[in-house]
C-alpha cells in the first residue's frame, strides 16, 4: 500500500512580499524539505501563511492558509491542482468539510461548495467565544471555542443551522470526539478529558472528568 502524506509548511510572516516570493518558489522549498526517514518523501507542499487546519472531501483537500482557504484537487497525487481560494477577514483556525458544504471559523461561516470553483457564502454568525474546533456527527455541529464553551448546532439545513445548546468546559476546550452518544472534550489549562452523554443532545451532562500530564490535542 502506498502511503500519501500532504505536508504543510508553517511559516510565520506578516511580510506580503516574502510570502509571495515562497509562492513562487514553491518547487524550490519542496527540493528543500529535509527527512529523517529515507522511506517517505514528501510529494507536495503547501502553505505559506499560518496553516492551521487541513480537510479532504471526495479527491479535494481544503487547507485553512493564513486569511485563505484553498481549495487543491488531489486526484493526481504527483501533480495536485489549484481549484479556488476563498480570502476571509482573519486566521482560519479550522475548517470541516460536510457532504457540499464548508464549516469555517472564526467567525461561525458556512459556503456551498457544489461548484468550487465558486465556492459560495450562505451562513455567518460572529460568535462571541472564537472558534477553535469545529466537529461534525451526522448532522450536528461542535464548535469548541474560547472561555471554556462549546456550542452545538441542528445543520440538517446548513444554510440556516439552529443553534441547540451550550457546555461549559472547565477551562478552554481544544479537541473534541463523538462515540455513539458521548462526547468526549479535552481542554487546554485544566489538561482534563471530560465526557459528556448527549443522548438527549438538548441537555448533555459530565459524566466523567479524567486529568492528564498533558493538554490534549
Amino acid at each position: 500500500m502506498r502511503v500519501i502524506l500532504f505536508s504543510l509548511i508553517i511559516i510565520l510572516s506578516t511580510n506580503y512580499s516574502f510570502t509571495q516570493t515562497l509562492h513562487s518558489n514553491h518547487n524550490q522549498i519542496k527540493t528543500n524539505i529535509a527527512t529523517s526517514d529515507s522511506g517517505i518523501s514528501p510529494i507536495d507542499v503547501f502553505g505559506w501563511g499560518i496553516c492551521k487546519a487541513i480537510d479532504y472531501w471526495e479527491e479535494y483537500i481544503f487547507i485553512g492558509n493564513g486569511v485563505f482557504i484553498q481549495v487543491y484537487d488531489v486526484s493526481l497525487k504527483e501533480a495536485p491542482l489549484f481549484v479556488s481560494e476563498i480570502k476571509l477577514d482573519g486566521y482560519v483556525n479550522d475548517i470541516n468539510v460536510h457532504n457540499n458544504y464548508l464549516f469555517v471559523g472564526p467567525p461561525f461561516r458556512v459556503f456551498d461548495i457544489s461548484d468550487l470553483q465558486k465556492p459560495t457564502l450562505i451562513y455567518e454568525e460572529f460568535i462571541y467565544n472564537s472558534i477553535e474546533r469545529i466537529y461534525i456527527k451526522d448532522d450536528v455541529l461542535f464548535l469548541a471555542g474560547l472561555l471554556g464553551t462549546t456550542r452545538i448546532y441542528d445543520i440538517s439545513n446548513p444554510a440556516i443551522p439552529q443553534f441547540i445548546t451550550e457546555i461549559y468546559s472547565s477551562s478552554d476546550p481544544f479537541s473534541l470526539s463523538v462515540i455513539d452518544t458521548l462526547l468526549f472534550i479535552g481542554t487546554w489549562d485544566s489538561y482534563s478529558l471530560e465526557v459528556f452523554s448527549i443522548s438527549d443532545i438538548y441537555n448533555p451532562k459530565l459524566i466523567n472528568e479524567q486529568y492528564i500530564s498533558g493538554a490534549p490535542i
